[in-house]
């Protein structure tokens, strides 16, 4: 049943609602938070209404609050009018009037709030007991002697016991824990205005009432002040509300909402279970070890707060009359009130408590120290306001009770009860720290509540380092004891609330206030039970496990160098070879010479190598020259039948797309010192001692390996056994200078020959423990050193993914920006620095190195964890040091010699981007998460009435049941099928995410089948792995078995198919795939709350119980290779898997859509990638680019960062830029956390949102440019953003612009604005060219030597610049998606060169098949040139020329026609409009065709800086066929 609208709840009673209609609101509340609202912004306007109107209400409370205290604290006022000498008080009996109160308050608080709790009527309950008090005062007035007093007093603190526990209880039911602080706040504002006003109204009576009827004017006090308390009790029962549940007065739709608000605040329902008895509350405080420690901590500020109950008496002795003392009282609590309520509103702003307690508890024991310190009148007035102060933190502390015993709600009223009622000891203690007989001074008085104040804050210190503490196990989550207390204890709330553990980790997503908190692990071996099974005790666990809203980076939970053994131990290595010198150092490894065999063509040779530090282990190299030029150069072990390990040599196999193609033939020779070879241009040579090769171009090195003596392939050996210490026999006394002794004498350590390469010690080499992780390292050391050095290049791009600039700052060296090397290990890190070397969550190892001469890169083929060191020696040379923990050497050389060869040389090895779906390069609309298929409906209806373009909505975890991947939630995605038919009915899609971690669940079917057939990773001891994620426990598909793929394949097939046991039935054709979390991504138990004070538990996404966020490294996968070989491999495999998957669903086939964080080489053939958990911040926003450009490098043209930034709520300005670096982004997507505020577009105001729904419509304009550049992309491996130095190579200006770029080939500059505040921008041009500006046609000219121009930058456009000489083609009709615009019609926009020529081209095809593998496509060339007067505009067909080249890996030169069948489907469309910027004289005519028919068109004359514009209007030439437009 679909959630109803809000229409469908005005006919619903207030009262007799019948069962179906209580099923329908609980099914709506589970299944929609949102649609029975209005939607997102309904319900905001709704809550807003909503909380105006309890605020109003709850205002009487102040009041009632102003006279409960006013009534309770008279006595002292009455004092000094006669009190105590008409009642004959002596002794200490005015004392114990006043602590006797306190007696009747301590007795009566727990049960009254228990009352409450039960009868859910505080309206009526409240001001009854407010008439039964005011009457009491009343009769206090009558009353003639000591006892009559002491009676009225008792019975007065009895009644009045039942508000302020009842008013706290009352105040959280309806407000959530962030705005329950501030509320806390303005109720004690009574209570401090009640010190103000309640003197100034007493000053008043006693002054102007003494006699009047006889009566005594404190007796009057009680009179006028108790008839005033009963006449505000009858109002109150008119304005107080009663439970959401129970109050009358809200409409049917506004109690839902407060009931869904308070459910949502801490994942379940505010009421208690039917289950519970009367004293369940009780026993379940009184059992919590945290009620008894907060009491007696309010305790200790209770008694150093006594002297507010004789601060008229304090004030008396500054020596004024009785009158002036009262109003002298006033002062300094208005001025408390104050400053009480900008503590506690910046307290709840801030998140942070502590400081906020013991700040003004600390002023307080200050104004104390003053007052006991003279009896100066002004110092002691100050010292009395310094000391109102401290109430600003006894408030706070107050606050921080309320949120720390959320649910259930009987234990919430009995705890607060409890504790207010137990600090009241200290009220009464407190009566007897003021005698009349330590006046005037007060100073022993001063001294116990100075003590007091200083205890309570070392108890809130004393919590505060506990919770620390707590934490910090926690968040090493090395206690497999905590582990197991964490999966208790979620059991554990789940059994209390009925759910499963699932649902209480979905329902517990929204909740962001640290409870306080359960014990989960104490020291090694000891377990420590939970103390009661309570759902806010088992919280801090849950919220452990969720993602951390805005909490910086933990860079300690991360690897450098220094903790990883082997990168260590090849730092250390290249320190002692810079410290020998060139001259001295010498590498130990050579080639013998005699064994080199060639193969038959000469394409390669292998020769034995051979260590002269390490004579007994053998190497072997090996040399290839491929068909294109590229360079292969591999080395391992010699593996015997004896050998009980190998080093892992199949990186190079999982990357490649195939087995390259030798050389024909490659004419070695073999010299004395070396042999070389030459071909193409290019030379290499191989070194025999040292062994070092060098690839040369015109004579001069341009890839040197092993230069610098750093190559060291640790060899596998046997593990030493432990050495023994040997007992020598008795030492003479005169050896050792003391009396005969056995001593134990050490061995002597062998000599270590290599040490002067390997250094003294074993580093690590057999076992590795970091923050309690043991690595057990069974093969021992394995690691590969390599230096590779780039002679004459000057800069070096590449080995993403790093938060660093495109040209990558040295790690060594004098001019070094970073200390660590750039690491390449794929992992799952939030919130990432900028800048960084710290790895991310893809790993290529490919570098371009570049010179104004010529650009070389290299492909390292390794898998497994990676550090590279970069140096630039000289300003013209670069040198880089690779250490990897194992694998083979496999390197490949890419000699260029320009970029585009670089690119298609890397390409031919690894695979070229896949042409994308056309639809995936429009815009997309994700969130963590879109919470019901409603909402998702919901999302999809707004973007349509506020025409903006989409394509793609996306689905977050919380689609699945439980977090079992292909599972609906069918409580809140009742109709999955129906709701993707509903979004694709206009050519939309729909994204569901299916990350790696499979639930171990037995009713699971995706789990159970893996399991029994043996596909997930296992543990070194061959178990099945497992780790915890967001399901919980989970396993994880070993894709390297090729076993599993077929059987992933089946998962996903749209129709039952034999061999197919379970699929995935509810989903469609149009459900397209993000993995997530693949890099291994594991879930710990980290908690992030940064002390007692926060009280903030913040939400952060991924670890899990593993190292660094990932799997152990001595896990095994399939074949018996160790995890730490394959890891950055492994996010690869899975996306190409499921890509697999999708391509066989349908037939024909279909171009799948995957997305996967984690990346390697070869990904660009399966999907998309990001760059990851990005913050809203403008260094985000900037760095984003920089990455982006650096995945299109290493092959991932198919890149975005998220707009807006994953993390955080960017401003209106900052949103609205990013909207505009993303739409010129390849992959554009919008997405954001789960506690951010809803960002859709369409709910930024104005001028915002026209601005943002302008971008979108650019990008869909733009469309057939970025398909174009794919396609381009796709065939010869150019990336589709084109930085500066790729575009102009020999421009030494622009080899290190990182902040602007070109797309593809059409001619198109964009820099993008990443800073606030900004008007204007600098734009570099690289040459003597003209640049238009794409919004304002505004022309810009370069110069030869490079130059830079400001650009105007308004919010609503950037710098986007057209390239002179480029034909851009668009598609301007406003469609809802991309699918829609199939059929439109185009407009060229000709931007002229200086020397009046321009070229572009446009691909099109169906966008979604492979038909274009079979010549069914669209490809021409437009051109612009200039003769004679007349510029000619023309169309020519590209795909009969160029079929070799149209499509990757499809020859159609002879395939291809013209008249396809996609060409003849839009044989309809035609170019509508021509725009031509730059023309320099206006035209006589314009004719198309043979015939000359002239065309209308309309001139604009331009400036000096403004360009002339042609337009040609409606020359209908058909998109399919040549033509030619003549301008004359």
């Amino acid at each position: 049943m679909a959630p109803r609208s809000i229409s469908s709840f005005t006919d619903v009673r207030l009262d007799g609602q019948d069962k179906a209609t209580n099923e329908e609101l609980e099914h709506d509340y589970r299944g929609d938070p949102y649609a029975e609202f209005g939607g997102y912004e309904g319900r905001i306007a709704m809550e807003k209404k909503l909380l105006r109107k309890l605020d109003l209400r709850f205002l009487i409370l102040v009041i009632i609050y102003i006279l409960n205290y006013i009534d309770r604290n008279n006595a002292s006022a009455a004092r000094l009018r006669g009190l105590e000498a008409d009642l004959r008080l002596k002794g200490t009996e005015f004392a114990t009037l006043l602590s006797i109160l306190y007696v009747g308050y301590i007795i009566m608080q727990v049960p009254s709030n228990i009352f409450l709790n039960r009868i859910g009527k505080p309206s009526l309950y409240l001001p009854t007991c407010m008439v039964i008090w005011g009457m009491i005062s009343c009769l206090t007035g009558v009353t003639t002697n000591f006892t009559g007093a002491l009676l009225t007093r008792f019975f007065l603190g009895f009644v009045e016991a039942a508000f302020f526990p009842g008013a706290l209880f009352l105040l959280s039911k309806w407000y959530t824990r962030k705005e329950l602080g501030l509320r806390t706040c303005i109720l004690y504002c009574g209570n401090l205005s009640s010190n103000a006003f309640g003197n100034l109204l007493a000053a008043g009576i006693l002054d102007g009432m003494d006699g009047k009827l006889g009566h005594a004017a404190w007796r009057w006090l009680f009179y006028i002040e108790g008839s005033l308390t009963m006449f505000v009790a009858v109002c109150a029962i008119f304005i107080l509300p009663d439970f959401p549940s129970t109050t009358k007065w809200l409409s049917p739709i506004e109690r839902r909402l407060a009931e869904v608000r308070m459910a949502e605040d801490a994942g379940e329902s505010d009421m208690d279970t039917k289950e519970e008895g009367v004293f369940t509350g009780l026993i379940l405080a009184v059992k919590d070890w945290r009620v008894w420690f907060l009491s007696l901590t309010l305790t200790a500020q209770a008694v150093g707060l006594s002297f507010n109950a004789y601060f008229p008496t304090l004030t008396k002795t500054l020596g004024f009359s009785t009158t002036v003392t009262l109003l002298l009282c006033a002062p300094p609590w208005v001025f408390a009130t104050i400053v009480a309520f900008i503590n506690a509103r910046h307290a709840d702003k801030t998140g942070e408590r502590f400081f906020h307690v013991v700040g003004p508890l600390f002023l307080g024991m200050i104004g104390m120290v003053i007052s006991l310190a003279t009896m100066n009148t002004a110092a002691r007035y100050v010292g009395l306001f310094l000391q109102a102060q401290s109430y600003a933190g006894f408030i706070v502390f107050y606050s921080w009770i309320s949120n720390t015993f959320p649910r259930p709600p009987a234990k919430r009223a009995v705890a607060l009860a409890f504790i207010n009622a137990f600090s009241q000891l200290g009220n009464v203690a407190g009566s007897y720290v003021f005698p009349a007989n330590f006046g005037p001074t007060y100073r022993k008085s001063y001294g116990i509540t100075i003590s007091c104040f200083g205890a309570a804050i070392l108890m809130c210190l004393f919590f505060r380092q506990h919770l620390i503490s707590l934490n910090k196990r926690l968040d090493e989550g090395q206690d497999e004891n905590a582990v197991a207390t964490r999966k208790e204890a979620i059991k554990a709330a789940a059994e209390l609330e009925g759910i499963s553990d699932e649902e209480a980790m979905r329902r517990a997503k929204g909740f962001s206030e640290a409870m306080w908190f359960i014990e989960a692990a104490t020291g090694r071996g000891t377990k420590k039970r939970m103390l009661t099974t309570t759902w806010s005790q088992a919280l801090l666990i849950l919220i452990s496990l969720l993602p951390e809203q805005s909490q910086a980076l933990k860079a300690e939970d991360f690897k450098l160098c220094k903790d990883a053994a082997f990168c260590r131990r090849g730092r250390a290595l290249a320190g002692r070879a810079l410290e020998a010198g060139p001259s001295s150092w010498r590498s130990p490894y050579s080639l013998d010479k005699s064994a080199i065999a060639f193969s038959s063509t000469k394409a390669s040779f292998t020769v034995p190598v051979k260590s002269n530090i390490h004579p007994d282990v053998n190497f072997s190299l090996e040399v290839r020259v491929h068909e294109d030029g590229v360079v292969r150069v591999r080395m391992d072990e010699v593996y015997t039948s004896a050998s009980k390990w190998k080093r892992y040599d199949e990186a190079a196999q999982w990357a490649l797309t195939r087995e390259p193609t030798l050389a024909s033939k490659v004419d070695w020779k073999v010299g004395s010192k070396d042999v070389k070879a030459t071909y193409n241009g290019v030379e290499v040579v191989v070194t025999y001692e040292p062994l070092k090769v060098v690839l040369r171009r015109d004579g001069k090195d341009e890839i040197v390996l092993n230069g610098e003596g750093l190559l060291h392939m640790e060899h596998f050996r046997e593990k030493p056994a432990p050495e023994a210490k040997v007992e020598a026999e008795a030492v003479p006394p005169e050896a050792v200078g003391g009396p005969e002794e056995q001593v134990v004498v050490e061995p002597p350590k062998p000599v270590k020959t290599s040490a002067w390469f390997e250094g003294e010690e074993d580093d690590g080499y057999w076992e590795e423990v970091w923050k309690g992780w043991t690595d057990s390292k069974p093969k021992g050391p394995e690691s590969l050193s390599l230096d590779i050095a780039f002679p004459g290049h000057s800069q070096v791009y590449g080995i993403p993914q790093h938060a660093a600039p495109l040209a990558l700052p040295s790690t060594t060296g004098p001019d070094a920006l970073f200390e660590d090397p750039y690491r390449l290990w794929n992992l799952d890190v939030f919130e990432y620095e900028t800048p960084s070397v710290m790895s991310l969550y893809g790993s290529i190892p490919l570098l371009h190195a570049h010179s104004a001469r010529s650009t070389v890169g290299i492909f390292n083929a390794i898998a497994s964890e990676t550090y590279i060191d970069i140096s630039h020696p000289s300003s013209d040379s670069t040198k880089s040091h690779w250490i990897s923990e194992s694998g083979i050497l496999d390197v490949f050389l890419l000699p260029g010699p320009t970029a585009a060869d670089v690119f298609a040389q890397y390409a031919r090895l690894t695979g070229t981007p896949a042409l994308p779906a056309h639809w995936a390069l429009g815009y997309h609309q994700c969130r963590w998460n879109y919470q019901t298929s409603e909402d998702m409906r919901s999302v999809q209806r707004r973007f349509d009435e506020d025409d903006m373009p989409m394509d793609v909505l996306w689905l977050d975890i919380e689609y699945s049941e439980g977090h079992k991947y292909m599972i609906w939630n069918d409580k809140l995605f009742p109709d999955p099928v129906e709701m993707v038919n509903d979004i694709s009915a206009i050519g939309r899609k729909v994204v569901v995410i299916v990350d790696p971690h499979i639930k171990r669940e037995e009713g699971y079917p995706v789990y159970k089948e893996a399991r029994d057939e043996g596909y997930f990773v296992k543990r070194a001891n061959g178990e099945d792995y497992e780790g915890w994620c967001w399901p919980g426990s989970s396993g994880w598909v070993d894709f390297f078995n090729p076993a599993t793929w077929n059987w992933w394949t089946g998962l996903f097939s749209l129709e039952d198919k034999p061999g197919v046991a379970w699929r995935w039935a509810k989903s469609t054709k149009d459900v397209f795939i993000w993995n997530d979390m693949n890099e291994v991504g594991l879930t710990s138990p980290r908690k992030q709350v940064e002390s007692l004070a926060n009280e903030r538990c913040n939400l952060k996404p991924s670890v899990f119980n593993g190292p660094e966020i990932t799997m152990q490294k001595d896990n095994v996968h399939h074949g018996g290779w160790e995890h730490r070989d394959v890891h950055n491999i492994n996010g690869m495999l899975y996306q190409n898997q499921t890509a697999r998957a999708l391509v066989a669903r349908e037939t024909p086939a279909k171009r799948p859509f995957v997305l996967s964080r984690s990346f390697y080489a070869g990904s660009q053939k399966h999907g998309a990638i990001w760059t990851g958990d990005n913050m809203g911040t403008w260094e985000h926003m900037a760095i984003g680019v920089q990455m982006v450009l650096a995945d299109g490098i290493a092959g991932m043209s198919f890149s975005g960062a998220d707009v807006g930034g994953f993390f955080g709520n960017p401003d209106p300005e900052m949103l609205t830029r990013w909207y505009q670096v993303g739409a010129f982004a390849p992959f554009f997507r919008a997405h954001a956390h789960i506690d951010t505020k809803r960002r859709e577009p369409y709910l930024l105001d104005e001028p915002y949102k026209s601005i943002v729904k302008s971008i979108l419509r650019l990008r869909y304009s733009l469309l057939p440019v970025w398909y174009t550049a794919f396609r381009e992309a796709s065939v010869n491996g150019m990336p589709v953003l084109r930085p500066q130095y790729v575009m102009f190579p020999k421009d030494t200006k622009g080899f290190a612009v990182d902040n602007q770029y070109y797309v593809g080939d059409s001619g198109l500059l964009v820099r993008p604005v990443t800073e606030a505040g900004v008007a204007e921008a600098n734009v570099y041009l690289a040459e003597d060219q003209i640049y238009y500006n794409y919004f304002t046609h505004a022309q810009y000219r370069g110069s030869a030597g490079g130059k830079n121009i400001t650009v105007p930058a308004p919010l609503e456009y950037f710098p986007l610049l057209i390239r002179g000489g480029s034909i851009v083609p668009t598609r301007l009709r406003p469609r809802r998606s991309s699918p829609l615009m199939l059929h439109d019609h185009f407009t060229l926009t000709i931007a002229l060169d200086k020397n009046g020529g321009a070229r572009g081209e446009l691909y099109l095809d169906d966008g979604v098949t492979y038909s274009h593998e079979r010549g069914e496509f669209i490809w021409k060339e437009f051109k612009a040139a200039t003769m004679g007067g007349v510029v000619s505009i023309s169309s020519m067909d590209l795909g009969q020329r160029n079929g070799d080249i149209a499509v990757d890996g499809a020859l159609l030169a002879n395939d291809y026609k013209l008249d396809n069948a996609f060409a003849n489907d839009l044989a309809g469309v035609k170019v509508e409009r021509i725009i031509v910027l730059g023309l320099k004289n206006k035209p006589k005519k314009v004719t198309v065709g043979p015939g000359r028919t002239e065309l209308e068109w309309k001139w604009t004359v331009g400036s000096k800086t403004q360009a002339n514009e042609l337009v040609i209007k409606k020359p209908k030439t058909p998109i399919t066929q040549s033509w030619t437009v003549n301008i004359q």
